[in-house]
């Protein structure tokens, strides 16, 4: 009796860690396949709200040290040896880009990082009004020579996207846009890669995650349906709201900010980040939770489901837990 309640809880327990990273993911293995490549074995409860790509015995989605992703050379759903990962932000008009900025690099610095290959566009807009919100030197600390300005140079920035996304497709990897505003500009950098690499099955071999509907809203109609059609196409929970299936990186006061700014290795782009959006502040469109004293680096929860950690518990608080 004692040995068959042993092998209940352990059941019981593998099936709790299990389900906690249930957000309905697939409907088919083919689908888990699709984002996680051969290591996918499952679509479990396929039928359900609940379901949950598995790789083996573990969700393919697992953060690391959960025993999840695939092994060391995988972090969530990201190859550290062949991926690339491309970040794009619209910067125009919500000054929340800024603080994005700052969230990616925070996670960048974390070592569980270390290895991962990542490009960002700053300027990738779409069809909305207003003023461009030009921090270069945020990007400049952030990622030093890893991002190109669309905005500034907008060939020069797709042809770097592009050659960044060559190599890794080249290398038998997978790109990963994390779209932290319109797709124009992902459309742009497809087109080349169809254009130029015609063996390459973009529909499995590019990811593009958007969280945003006004996001989608604000690309060229025509543009969101390429990228759609011609890519693995992710829509997940709008990082702007809370109580969903994002970890929720907004706040309305100023609690996380001393950690933040005074982080060893991130805080000069903290600090940065802060002083940039308050700088554009009554130019545009103010982001409230930024006008109170706040934080709001909700587009970072699209790196995160990347990486695996869409369901870190916390909010803001939780994100400097576990990166800082």
């Amino acid at each position: 009796m004692k040995y068959i309640l042993t092998i209940l809880c352990a059941a019981l327990s593998m099936s709790v860690a299990t389900f906690s990273y249930a957000v309905d993911q697939c409907n088919t293995t083919a689908q888990c396949k699709q984002t996680y490549g051969a290591q996918a074995t499952d679509c479990l409860n396929s039928a359900s709200a609940n379901s949950i790509c598995m790789c083996g015995s573990v969700a393919c989605s697992a953060p690391p040290g959960g025993g999840g992703g695939g092994g060391s050379d995988t972090l969530g759903r990201f190859n550290k040896v062949k991926d690339l990962l491309l970040c794009n932000y619209d910067g125009k008009p919500d000054e929340d880009d800024l603080h994005a900025v700052a969230g990616l690099a925070t996670m960048l610095s974390d070592s569980r990082f270390s290895g991962v290959k990542a490009h960002c566009t700053a300027g990738a807009y779409g069809t909305q009004g207003g003023t461009f919100l030009k921090e270069n030197r945020l990007f400049n600390l952030a990622f030093s020579n890893r991002w190109a300005s669309a905005h500034d140079n907008y060939n020069n920035a797709v042809n770097q996207a592009f050659n960044k996304a060559r190599d890794a497709l080249n290398a038998g990897g997978k790109v990963w846009v994390a779209e932290a505003g319109q797709s124009d500009f992902t459309a742009d950098v497809v087109r080349r890669i169809k254009a130029t690499m015609p063996s390459v099955n973009t529909k499995t071999r590019i990811h593009v995650v958007q969280h945003s509907n006004w996001n989608e809203d604000k690309t060229t109609p025509s543009d969101l349906a390429y990228v759609k059609n011609n890519t693995a196409y992710h829509k997940i929970a709008d990082g702007n709201s809370s109580n969903n299936a994002t970890p929720g990186l907004t706040i309305n006061n100023g609690s996380q900010w001393s950690r933040a700014v005074n982080d060893a290795q991130v805080g000069n782009v903290w600090q940065e980040a802060r002083a940039a959006a308050l700088r554009w502040m009554g130019v545009n469109w103010d982001n409230e939770k930024i006008k109170k004293g706040g934080m709001d680096f909700s587009d970072t929860v699209e790196v995160m489901w990347i990486f695996g950690f869409e369901n870190q518990n916390g909010g803001v608080k939780g994100f400097f837990d576990a990166f800082l």
